[in-house]
């Protein structure tokens, strides 16, 4: 369960940014091994996501795919 324990941190940690008065995004897509070894982190540590934080550029905005949904029909199967 340590993947889903490090995704439900990681959200509370972006959760607690926001209510800083932060931006942050969730980056999953990445070489762990690459992290692992330009941070000299130990072998007992293997990176699950990396969250950039700072504060958010004057007027940014969400890309406008970001509002766009599936239908729900097309998401869920109730069986």
């Amino acid at each position: 369960m340590g993947a889903v324990d490090a995704a439900i941190v990681t959200t509370q940690m972006m959760l607690e940014t926001a209510n800083l008065g932060l931006g942050t995004t969730w980056v999953g897509h990445f070489d762990p091994e690459a992290v692992v070894r330009e941070f000299e982190l130990p072998e007992n540590i293997i990176p699950v996501a990396i969250l950039p934080i700072g504060y958010p550029a004057e007027g940014a905005e969400p890309n406008p795919r970001h509002f766009e949904r599936f239908e729900l029909k097309d998401t869920v199967n109730f069986i």
